[in-house]
C-alpha cells in the first residue's frame, strides 16, 4: 500500500488501478524536462528542474539531472543531498502560463508542488502533491533545509480546530470553479 509505504495517509484509500498513459516525447527528440513549482500560499517561490533522457536500448526515461531556480529562472542554491546537478535549460516561452496554473492550483494551500512536462514548444499538466517526497529526502545542508522551510506558514492550531483552514480552502475551490 503506497500510503503506508510513503508516510503519506491520504493516499490510504486510494482505490488501487493500473493507468496507461502515451509516451510523450519532443517533437525534435530533444530531452524532455521535468518541472517541479513548488507553490506556498498561492505563490510560485521554487521550481525544479529535472532533466530526463530516454535509454537508447531500453525506451524508458531516467533522470539525468536536477536544477533547482528561482521564480525568475536564477539557479537557486537549493540542492538535495543526492542531486547530480543539471544545467539550467533556457526558460520556456510558456513558463508565465504555467506559473499562472501552478499558483492558481496552489491557492489556498500552504503548499503545493504542481509538476509539468515540458516538451519543447508544448507542456502537459504532471500531477499536484501536498506532500514532496513524504517530506523525507534531505537537503543538501541545514541552511538549505532552512531557506526551503522559510518559505513555508503552517496554519494555526486555533484554525486547524475551529475548521477555518478547511473554509478558507473550500472558499478559494469555489471561486476558482
Amino acid at each position: 500500500d503506497y500510503g503506508v509505504r510513503s508516510h503519506e495517509w491520504a493516499y490510504g484509500d486510494v482505490e488501487k488501478a493500473i493507468i496507461a498513459e502515451p509516451i510523450l516525447e519532443t517533437s525534435d527528440g530533444g530531452p524532455l524536462l521535468d518541472a517541479k513549482l513548488h507553490v506556498f500560499d498561492g505563490v510560485v517561490r521554487l521550481i525544479q528542474i529535472g532533466l530526463r533522457r530516454r535509454d537508447e536500448k531500453t525506451g524508458l526515461l531516467h533522470a539525468a539531472g536536477t536544477v533547482y531556480l528561482n521564480p525568475d529562472w536564477s539557479v537557486s542554491e537549493v540542492r538535495r543531498a543526492k542531486d547530480n546537478p543539471a544545467v539550467a535549460p533556457e526558460k520556456p516561452v510558456f513558463f508565465d502560463e504555467i506559473h499562472g496554473i501552478a499558483e492558481t492550483l496552489g491557492a489556498g494551500f500552504d503548499y503545493l508542488r504542481a509538476d509539468f512536462l515540458l516538451m519543447g514548444d508544448t507542456f502537459r499538466i504532471g500531477e499536484t502533491t501536498l506532500y514532496t517526497s513524504s517530506g523525507m529526502k534531505p537537503f543538501a545542508s541545514k541552511e538549505v533545509d532552512r531557506l526551503f522551510g522559510d518559505f513555508w506558514t503552517l496554519p494555526s492550531m486555533d484554525d486547524i480546530r475551529s475548521g477555518a483552514l478547511h473554509a478558507r480552502r473550500t472558499a478559494v475551490q469555489n471561486a476558482q470553479s
